[in-house]
């Protein structure tokens, strides 16, 4: 049941445990026109053939962040490629990253596989459409959200195996959660994955569209034992207390700058992450929909981060 947040009257630090990066791609370092399975040890096809009609190509028209990304396009293929990751992961957590962009009037698609070799189980599908759905297949029960055409969208997954789940976010709003073993057809056994497939698929898993979208800044990294303790670099008030749905945030004479903003449940598992910009006065907003218990609510930069907990009663 959704409840009301109280908001706890101390404040401490937040720290983390170091993060392994895994696995980092940006595709700036290719030669925009060349196969990506011929650029990148990262990638093959999905019959393993780099340099053919599978393959995608890297391009220099648009990007995330200069200069490249990969363009998948076709109409239910050809282009069929894998991004295959450093190992088979059979436990810890991980948290999987990228920037997706699908054209205006088509649509796009991924999958993330079992194993390093394609077609040995499908652990998740995510169908975006023309009309700005997005399907998620991924447990017994599908999910579904909505995106914007022709905008860079913030996709991430976290993949915690030691817990068999899988949690879904698109710009920073988680939109599924399932137990992750049961694949996407929620008959799965296996809490394993080992690579992502990108194909020229568009519309939903029914009603199929042509494709053409765009992939960069693609990251894995291990998240394993990464927790949330306490700090209070900067000060910040939250309120009010206790809060129906809206939380309120306000700050005075901080650094002006792009931060984090993150909640986390007690676990330490992330249910909301999102990017703001603010002046040296902050005020935001933030609509929530969680479960009882306790959560912290952190807001950090590159060069500090603090936090306030709270409590969902």
């Amino acid at each position: 049941m959704k409840k009301t947040l109280l908001i706890l009257s101390f404040c401490l630090p937040v720290f983390f445990v170091a993060q392994n990066t895994l696995l980092s791609e940006d595709f700036d370092n290719y030669t925009a026109g060349n196969y990506i399975g011929n650029e990148s040890t990262n990638f093959t096809t999905w019959s393993n053939a780099p340099g053919t009609t599978e393959d995608a190509f890297v391009v220099n028209t648009n990007s995330s962040s200069p200069s490249n990304s990969v363009q998948i396009q076709g109409n239910t293929g050809p282009t069929d490629v894998m991004m295959t990751f450093p190992s088979i992961y059979t436990s810890g957590k991980y948290e999987f990253s990228m920037k997706f962009f699908v054209t205006t009037g088509r649509g796009g698609y991924f999958n993330i596989q079992e194993t390093q070799t394609a077609g040995q189980g499908w652990k998740l599908d995510v169908f975006f459409s023309s009309g700005g759905m997005v399907e998620i297949l991924g447990g017994s029960t599908p999910g579904s959200a909505q995106y914007q055409q022709n905008t860079w969208v913030d996709v991430k997954v976290v993949i915690n195996l030691d817990t068999d789940n899988a949690d879904v976010y698109l710009d920073g709003n988680m939109v599924h959660s399932y137990v992750f073993s049961s694949g996407s057809d929620g008959t799965g056994t296996n809490a394993s994955f080992g690579g992502i497939n990108y194909f020229a698929f568009g519309g939903t898993s029914a009603t199929p569209e042509a494709a053409e979208y765009f992939i960069d800044d693609v990251m894995l990294v291990d998240v394993t034992g990464v927790g949330v303790e306490e700090n209070n670099a900067f000060n910040f008030n939250v309120y009010p207390n206790p809060v129906e749905n809206t939380l309120f945030l306000n700050a005075k004479n901080i650094n002006a700058g792009n931060y984090n903003l993150e909640i986390f449940d007690i676990t330490g598992k992330l249910v909301l992450s999102q990017e703001i910009y603010t002046s040296d006065e902050l005020s935001k907003e933030i609509n929530l929909n969680v479960e009882a218990g306790m959560y912290t609510v952190t807001l950090s930069n590159e060069n500090t981060v603090s936090s306030k907990k709270f409590m969902v009663k």
